[in-house]
């Protein structure tokens, strides 16, 4: 068989990451008093309304797959103070009030994405 077959078979198996069953991505469901936090790669961490929100990204151990650092979060009536790593995308990001956040960042590039919730 060729290494692309052992590839797929693996990544259908459990074997291709992720750390959930066939190779789903893993869920970490954070609580309001985690205002500081490591995010490993290809884990999706959801934290609840935050008043701060400090990230850093952990160290890349495997460079032969994506690494994806993948978060959301979500910032109350008064907007969440953030502290986020210096990278595009996120180097100049302030929360806004009411607004719910998904932010990616692969191969060092980050893109944010808000939508406005009512309350």
């Amino acid at each position: 068989m060729s290494l692309l077959h052992d590839l797929i078979v693996a990544e259908m198996s459990g074997g291709g990451g992720g750390g959930g069953s066939a190779g789903a991505t893993r869920r970490v469901v954070m609580t309001s008093q985690d205002e500081t936090a490591e995010l490993q790669p290809n884990v999706l961490y959801v934290f609840p309304e935050m008043a701060n929100l400090t990230i850093t990204l952990a160290a890349i151990t495997d460079s032969t797959i994506a690494n994806e650092y993948h978060f959301f979060f979500t910032s109350g009536a008064t907007a969440t103070a953030t502290n986020f790593p210096a990278i595009p995308g996120l180097d100049d990001f302030a929360a806004e009030a009411n607004t719910v956040y998904e932010v990616s960042v692969l191969e060092g590039i980050a893109r944010v994405d808000g939508n406005e919730v009512t309350v």
